[in-house]
């Protein structure tokens, strides 16, 4: 049987179907995630009980936002959920990682969190991400790391950081305009067609009475003909009584 498609012009449908978007990437990046550095175990390039900071990290934020998303579909935790989930996983990976391109898991958190064009939320994950990276950069100057192509490349993660940031910010706010327009336009229309439809009503009312008195006017005249009828009658019988006589 076909499904019926959801009327996401209702806004607590609209929230359930994000939540499940958002829930559906975020359990995807963790289980990957938690894969991923699970073969660093068996690698021998991190330890286990490292590994297993990181997969709570994966774990339980997957976990409690499902079960917030079960008992309440359109629950605006979610979001929040995945997003402090993400902060303190990202910031453990960031620093006690032996690669660069860890920084690169933001983007990813990125993407999914745009499903909310939630402005706010993504600066704070945005500005979060920064001072880890800074972070990260003052624990390389103090152990006396940060040389030759540890600097370009330090220099590349904090300018990926910041456009992406900034131009993820710039077509939210664009697309958040094009809705809004595109809502504002929808009611005018809205507005027009109530006008319109109230217009007709207010005619259809006044030709109703109009009709209405027509009749009454009617029933009038052939009530007067009727009487005018008999009259004639009366007086047509008294002739013919006039001239029998």
């Amino acid at each position: 049987m076909k499904r019926e498609k959801e009327d996401l012009s209702v806004k607590s449908i609209a929230m359930t179907s994000t939540n499940k978007t958002a829930i559906t990437g975020m359990v995807v990046m963790n289980l990957v995630l938690a894969l991923a550095y699970a073969i660093e175990v068996v690698k021998d390039a991190r330890s286990l009980g490292s590994y297993l900071i990181v997969l709570a990290l994966c774990v339980l934020p997957s976990v409690i936002s499902v079960g917030v998303f079960l008992r309440k579909r359109d629950s605006l935790a979610v979001r929040y959920i995945f997003a402090v989930g993400f902060a303190l996983l990202y910031a453990y990976i960031m620093l006690t990682t032996t690669t660069n391109l860890a920084f690169c898991y933001v983007i990813v958190a990125y993407v999914i969190l745009m499903v909310y064009t939630d402005t706010k939320l993504l600066l704070g994950m945005g500005g979060f991400a920064i001072l880890v990276n800074l972070a990260v950069i003052a624990k390389k100057v103090t152990a006396g790391t940060l040389v030759g192509t540890e600097i370009t490349q330090t220099e590349i993660i904090l300018a990926c950081l910041l456009l992406t940031g900034f131009f993820t910010i710039l077509a939210l706010n664009k697309i958040r305009g094009i809705n809004q327009a595109n809502i504002e336009r929808a009611e005018l229309q809205q507005q027009q067609s109530e006008g319109i439809l109230h217009n007709t009503l207010e005619v259809a009312a006044a030709m109703t009475e109009n009709i209405k008195a027509s009749v009454e006017e009617t029933e009038g005249l052939k009530k007067a003909i009727g009487e005018t009828q008999r009259s004639m009658e009366e007086l047509s019988g008294g002739a013919k009584d006039g001239v029998s006589a």
